[in-house]
């Protein structure tokens, strides 16, 4: 095999590698249920817990290849791409439990919102893949069920 062919195969493995990280990602974060996507963010405090729903429109999400520097492969960056997750229209509900946790019922679902589109950095970096997820306002981290989801969207009300 000539050395451009095993550039090549090195670099579909790479992207496909990538990509099969990517989703994990995705799929940790943002659950599907039916036609949309949701998040669930819960904050806890010394005593209240504050939970946060998110609802997804047209959720769609995507690798976008960047280019390796001379300065990036000598601190051991091998691949680099941005993830990019975007949705056209978006809305929220959150609510508090108190002392023990006792789950109080949310209202109603604030008004839906235009949608945005949020980068997080994938790397291959010292044969390690890391995506950078430091700034997660907004996108949920916390697991949420499609159960669960169907009781918010049969119980709470519309703006």
């Amino acid at each position: 095999m000539t050395t451009a062919h095993s550039q090549a195969a090195v670099s579909i493995h790479r992207r496909l590698r990538a990509e099969r990280n990517a989703a994990q990602f995705v799929d940790g974060r943002f659950h599907k249920c039916g036609t949309d996507y949701f998040s669930k963010s819960i904050l806890d405090l010394p005593q209240e817990r504050h939970i946060t729903i998110y609802q997804y429109k047209n959720f769609k999400w995507g690798l976008v290849p960047q280019p390796v520097t001379e300065a990036d492969k000598l601190n051991g960056v091998d691949w680099r791409a941005e993830l990019v997750v975007e949705f056209s229209a978006g809305r929220m509900t959150t609510y508090i439990d108190d002392d023990g946790f006792e789950e109080s019922n949310p209202v109603s679902w604030l008004m839906w919102g235009d949608g945005s589109k949020k980068t997080f950095t994938q790397e291959l970096r010292h044969q390690q893949w890391n995506i950078d997820d430091q700034e997660r306002s907004g996108y949920g981290t916390d697991p949420i069920t499609c159960d669960e989801v169907q009781n918010l969207l049969t119980n709470l009300k519309a703006p």
